[in-house]
């Protein structure tokens, strides 16, 4: 396992590191090294772990309360062009912003619906996820431009 712990002025941050072989701890290293400055002030821990293989290339779990977020990542990832990776690896991290978002709305809605309604929250729980993977990609997306515009100087 590697760990890392970044100590700023203003926030500290704990990133760790687990199952990775040398070599693909290299790849992630280089994506995490680019999206660091987009990690949200809030989040104090941040950990990476490898991933089953499944159907998805990256997943994370978001855990607000603790301040801390887990992102599995799938051998599939490794598989990617370098900035396939990068923008898979942003889209993700879009969720750690986006996912307050979510937990307000849907709670909102469970409070003022109750459990009676099982059918209509369920249906206002996949508008719900729908428009905030959209607007996670969107935000992916406009970060990962102006990053190649960058490297591109």
């Amino acid at each position: 396992m590697k760990s890392i712990v970044l100590d700023q002025p203003r926030r500290k941050l704990a990133l760790s590191f687990e199952g990775f072989e040398p070599d693909r701890q290299e790849e992630l290293d280089n994506a995490v090294a680019l999206l660091l400055p987009f990690a949200p002030a809030w989040l104090t821990r941040f950990q990476f772990e490898r991933g089953k293989d499944g159907g998805s290339i990256l997943a994370v779990n978001v855990d607000r309360e603790y301040r801390r977020a887990t992102v599995w990542v799938h051998d599939r990832w490794f598989t990617l062009s370098a900035e396939r990776r990068v923008n898979a690896m942003l889209h993700e991290w879009m969720h750690l912003y986006t996912i307050a978002v979510a937990e307000y709305a849907l709670e909102a809605a469970r409070r003022a619906l109750g459990e009676d309604l099982p059918k209509l929250l369920a249906e206002i729980e996949a508008g719900l996820r729908e428009r905030c993977e959209a607007a996670t990609q969107d935000l992916a997306d406009t970060i990962h431009d102006r990053l190649l515009r960058e490297a591109d100087r």
